[in-house]
């Protein structure tokens, strides 16, 4: 078991199982006459599609630094949450109150 995963290592084995779910439900359409296995294929297969062109633009998003459009400055980048040295906040004292 994993004591920790590192986010590119989590979306790639998430879109390695992504692809096996549409390669295996790509060949069900190719053998099956039952419509609800159809339904179901083609539901997962529309999903998947879906969900890898998510993980395919965050993985792209993620290697990026991106600019602001008017104050060109660094957009803030979801996947840096939990990375790096954080610093605690300085407790200033109040002389008793």
């Amino acid at each position: 078991m994993y004591k920790s995963v590192e986010d590119t290592h989590y979306l790639n084995e998430l879109l390695e199982s992504h692809l096996y779910e549409l390669r295996l439900s790509n060949k069900v359409l190719e053998t099956t006459d039952n419509t609800q296995v159809i339904t179901i294929a083609n539901n997962l297969i529309h999903r998947r599609n879906k969900d890898i062109a998510s993980i395919h633009k965050l993985v792209n998003d993620s290697k990026q630094k991106k600019q602001g459009s008017i104050t060109r400055g660094n957009l803030f980048n979801y996947m840096d949450i939990g990375r790096g040295q954080t610093q605690k906040p300085e407790h200033k004292s109040h002389g008793g109150l």
